[in-house]
């Protein structure tokens, strides 16, 4: 069984919880979201427990094997290096950064962490 949290539960993510439905072997370990009317109804649906802030997702995702995120394009790069620095995989599709220097700081850290793998 593999584990996934989630970062972001807007639209986005709901299309992301109906393919990661048909993988048996995928779980929800948790879902945040700063909006907490968005993160409750999200969590309602899909029935299972959502995080109350950012860092309880990243300090409980050593129980995960990744981190998706799918936030909107100005929080996606600031989630995904809160999430590399806690030593967690991130999966996102969406570009990098909104600018170069940010991207290229999350690829360095992203070889880093992945050095020693």
């Amino acid at each position: 069984m593999r584990a996934v949290s989630l970062i972001g539960t807007g639209y986005v993510a709901d299309l992301h919880m109906k393919s990661l439905k048909t993988f048996p072997d995928i779980q929800i370990k948790t879902a945040y979201d700063r909006s907490s009317q968005r993160l409750a109804a999200f969590c309602r649906y899909w029935r299972f427990k959502g995080a109350e802030t950012l860092d309880e997702v990243l300090e409980t995702s050593d129980e995960a094997d990744l981190v998706l995120n799918p936030t909107n394009p100005s929080e996606h790069s600031s989630v995904s290096m809160a999430c590399l620095q806690a030593g967690r995989h991130v999966y996102s599709e969406k570009p990098l950064s909104t600018n170069m220097d940010d991207a290229y700081k999350r690829a360095d850290l992203s070889d880093s962490e992945c050095s020693g793998l």
